[in-house]
């Protein structure tokens, strides 16, 4: 494939196949000598031999080589062209060039000693490629040279020690992301005409050169290297740095410069605009004097081992921008200086040992953009001030010991992209303003003393990526709003009183226990999302087609015994009126449940509603095995557990109210009595049975009833009839007795499936309350 091939396969737009060589090639206006113009000729020439131009891009009299020579400058940037090391060498018989730029390609080679016979190139501009090897010695020989940038390649190797001395008229050196190791040449001090020294993320070690005679030097770079350092050296470099009375970009951060900053740090140039010692090991106390450099930008301290207060001086820099004085080891009170910091927009002060209120002055700050205390030791309630800050997009106070509520003016932060309050002492409950921060991508306040529900208006947060209300003493349930933010990956919501189904959709679908864990009232809406977070099936489940209540507890058995519990019943409620002497009435035909059975009884019985437990399925629900200890003696007795399913009444998109408790009770007692599934020829034209009871005689209730509930045998045991001495009792076994049992059988199921059309009335005015239906 061909370079022009390769460049148009790169290039989108086809019309820019024409572009190169009318930017790259430029002529000059001055003419040299003719062996000069020849020689040029030639090179280009010999360029354009080793260029395959299948498109004839290179041809004709108008953008032909040989009418752009002599050239002063070659322009060949942006194409991201692939460019042999061979080609590169041509270029050193363009003798003529001032300007040789070949920034920004992809050029894989070593940089040829061929372009050190440009002599009377002044700019080099090699930057962004992927250069490798060592820079020749032969750059160094041209004495012209006033700027030379090969950043961001793969350069390795050390810098001559003469290199400030071979270029007595280079002004800005770039040198930054490389290899490039050794000590930074000392020659270098005796470069009055530099400008600019980028050696900045490279592998120099040894001290910091000692640059005094930099009369015109304006911007130093050394960071991100392995430069050492005393505190003797520190006095040492800045002494020699104050004849620097230019300089105005200071970077010595991300080294390993250790010891004290000496007080001479204050004898800088009053033009420096940005001091930058971060990520070192520099210890003692913030020197004073910075209140001189009244148009610094930039302070950056961060990541050392600084002790003492902040000094109050700090507060006169006017033109102050970034303060960053995170991960040291301050302490004290923060001063309130930043009445007169109206520029700043990036203030960070964490990781240190500040104690006392955060200062109110900082709301000051109008221009903030990122505000940072975490972990400190600071007290009382956060600043209404700092709820003021309008163009805020980050705060971080987690780790403190903040009090008190956080402040409804939260709602005023539309910019607001993190809040992190966590781990304090924050009480009350969660502000529903939280809403309006529509911009809003983290929020975290776990670990405070939280309460009350979780604002639904959290479901306005479109761009909430990440939410930790962990640890705190929350209640209510889970608002479904969350499920459907459509950014939302991380949630932790451990720790706290929730309580109701756990939503299904969009970031719930991922949880793992551990974002729950510690809500001991959450439900899973079935067995196998609830088996996956490790909670039980939900008791109740509200959602838009479906409402889920479990609604009793019955013996797995015929429904003969159902008769045998509904006569006693009524026996037992006409021994108490009638008080008949000497009469007993016997226990039911199953061993009745303890009198109260709490959710977590019912859970462990039916282990946790799992697929084991699973029994079947019925026009209202599933049906659960459930093993319960019984009577005094504690037996083991098999229940089934009927989950109601009220799909149509839920369906019909009415509001959740307790006369679906009364609805769902009333169901049950006609699917028990009747033996039919609310499908049923019986229950059509929209489940009226209201209308159907209103339509039949009470003797014709009876015609709703399953027939078996009638059978003569339907007790088998005979106990029902003996007194409690062993003997018969009154009722007997006579005819006249078995009649009048008969009788009283009907009259109770009459009233039961009576009760169960009362309750599941149509419309919710015309239903029993479930105080009625137990009167009844």
């Amino acid at each position: 494939m061909t370079i022009l091939s390769k460049m148009k396969k790169r290039l989108h737009f086809p019309l820019l196949l024409l572009l190169p060589f009318q930017i790259i090639l430029y002529c000059s206006t001055n003419r040299v000598g003719a062996v000069d113009a020849d020689t040029d000729t030639l090179a280009l020439l010999s360029f354009k031999s080793v260029v395959s131009d299948s498109q004839n891009v290179l041809s004709g009299s108008a953008l032909g080589l040989v009418s752009l020579v002599p050239t002063t400058e070659l322009e060949f940037c942006h194409f991201v062209l692939l460019v042999m090391g061979s080609l590169l060498q041509h270029f050193g018989n363009l003798t003529s060039l001032t300007v040789l730029s070949l920034a920004r390609n992809q050029f894989f080679a070593e940089i040829p000693n061929e372009l050190g016979h440009l002599h009377n190139l002044q700019r080099l501009q090699l930057s962004e490629n992927q250069f490798e090897g060592k820079i020749p010695y032969s750059i160094y020989n041209i004495s012209s040279l006033i700027y030379l940038s090969v950043t961001e390649n793969m350069l390795v190797g050390e810098l001559p020690t003469d290199m400030g001395l071979v270029l007595p008229n280079l002004a800005e050196v770039y040198l930054a992301h490389n290899q490039l190791e050794g000590p930074i040449p000392s020659s270098f001090s005796n470069a009055s005409q530099i400008q600019v020294l980028d050696f900045s993320s490279n592998h120099f070690q040894g001290p910091v050169p000692l640059l005094g005679n930099m009369n015109n030097l304006r911007l130093l770079h050394l960071g991100l290297n392995n430069l050492s350092s005393t505190t003797k050296l520190n006095l040492q470099v800045f002494n020699s740095l104050a004849n620097c009375t230019q300089l105005e970009f200071l970077y010595l951060n991300d080294n390993q410069l250790a010891g004290e900053l000496p007080t001479s740090v204050a004898n800088l140039s009053t033009h420096l605009l940005e001091f930058c010692f971060g990520s070192n090991f520099l210890t003692g106390s913030i020197p004073r004097g910075f209140e001189r450099f009244q148009n610094l930008w930039a302070l950056d301290i961060h990541q050392n081992l600084f002790t003492g207060m902040i000094p109050n001086s700090l507060g006169k820099l006017q033109q102050l921008q970034r303060l960053l004085v995170d991960n040291n080891m301050l302490s004290g009170e923060i001063p309130d200086i930043f009445g007169n910091l109206t520029r700043l927009f990036l203030l960070t002060m964490g990781y240190n040992q500040f104690s006392g209120r955060i200062p109110t002055s900082i709301g000051e700050c109008q221009n903030l953009k990122r505000l940072g205390l975490r972990q400190n030791k600071l007290n009382g309630s956060i600043p209404k001030e700092i709820f003021r800050l309008h163009d805020i997009i980050e705060i971080y106070l987690a780790h403190n010991e903040l009090s008190g509520s956080q402040p409804a003016l939260v709602e005023s932060l539309e910019h607001l992209e993190v809040l992190d309050v966590s781990n304090n002492q924050l009480s009350g409950n969660i502000s529903t303003t939280i809403g309006s921060c529509l911009s809003l991508r983290s929020f975290n306040i776990a670990t405070n003393k939280l309460s009350g529900a979780i604002p639904v208006s959290m479901g306005k947060l479109i761009a909430l990526e990440s939410l930790d209300l962990s640890s705190n003493s929350l209640t209510g349930q889970i608002p479904e709003e969350l499920q459907d933010l459509l950014y939302f990956q991380i949630l932790n919501l451990s720790f706290n009183d929730l309580e109701g189904p756990v939503p299904r959709k969009g970031v719930f679908m991922n949880l793992t226990w551990l974002s729950l864990t510690g809500n001991n009232k959450l439900c899973g809406s079935d067995p196998e999302a609830a088996g996956k977070l490790r909670i039980p099936t939900c008791i109740t489940k509200v959602k838009s087609n479906r409402h889920l209540i479990l609604k009793i507890v019955m013996p797995v058995a015929s429904f003969t015994l159902l008769m045998c519990a509904a006569c006693i019943t009524w026996m037992l409620i006409t021994q108490n009126k009638k008080k008949r002497r000497g009469t007993t009435f016997p226990s039911p035909c199953f061993k009745a449940l303890p009198p109260k059975i709490s959710y977590s009884d019912i859970q462990h019985a039916t282990n946790d509603f799992s697929a084991e437990n699973w029994v079947g399925k019925g026009g209202f629900g599933s049906v659960y095995k459930g093993v319960f200890r019984t009577g005094e003696n504690g037996v083991n007795t098999i229940f089934a557990v009927k989950v109601i399913d009220l799909q149509q009444e839920c369906g019909l998109g009415r509001r959740i109210s307790t006369s679906r408790d009364v609805y769902s009770y009333g169901i049950l007692l006609l699917e028990i009595f009747t033996a039919k599934k609310p499908t049923d020829e019986m229950f059509q034209e929209g489940l009226d049975q209201h209308k159907l009871a209103s339509a039949l005689l009470i003797n014709q209730f009876l015609d709703m009833a399953d027939k078996r509930l009638f059978n003569n045998d339907a007790c088998t045991d005979n106990s029902i009839f003996t007194s409690s001495s062993g003997d018969f009792n009154s009722i007997g076994t006579s005819s006249n007795t078995l009649s009048h049992w008969k009788i009283k059988t009907e009259e109770c199921i009459t009233a039961i499936i009576h009760v169960g059309l009362s309750c599941a009335a149509h419309s919710t005015t015309d239903r029993s309350t479930m105080r009625e239906a137990l009167t009844k």
